[in-house]
């Protein structure tokens, strides 16, 4: 058996016999040894194929920063939302006026709006040691 038959006639007459000749065709697949030229070619595009393949990755990295930094925020805000919504409770800071209700020994803290918003036992220094009348009290000098 010939490693190699029809070398010395046309690849278009080499085809012609060999469909002539044969018993039968079939597809098959088979390995087939390059040669130099052609390892050659498929470095060149391999090398080619890496160039733009690292460009697609810098800039997938770079819309993957540009995401996060976009979504970062509204993942916290939305974070904040949900734990305001599960709770149902808000944390404010803002000024507050203490005002000491004497006779159940409570200091009162009110909002701008008047709600009390929290209220504590007085401290030993706020409780008044004298007793005063505030139905008396005019706003002069009494």
């Amino acid at each position: 058996m010939d490693l190699k038959i029809l070398q010395d006639v046309s690849a278009s007459e080499r085809k012609e016999v060999l469909r002539n000749s044969a018993d039968k065709k079939e597809v098959f697949t088979y390995p087939k040894t390059l040669d130099a030229k052609e390892v050659t070619h498929l470095k060149d595009e391999y090398t080619k194929n890496a160039i733009a393949l690292a460009k697609h990755e810098e800039a997938k990295k770079e819309f993957n920063e540009d995401f996060k930094a976009k979504v970062k925020p509204l993942k916290l805000e939305m974070s904040s939302q949900m734990t305001r919504i599960r709770s149902k409770v808000e944390e404010i800071t803002e000024d507050v006026y203490l005002i000491s209700d004497q006779e159940n020994e409570l200091m009162c803290y009110y909002n701008a709006l008047g709600e009390l918003v929290y209220h504590r036992p007085l401290m030993p220094e706020e409780k008044q040691l004298t007793l005063v009348d505030k139905t008396k009290l005019t706003g002069t000098n009494n």
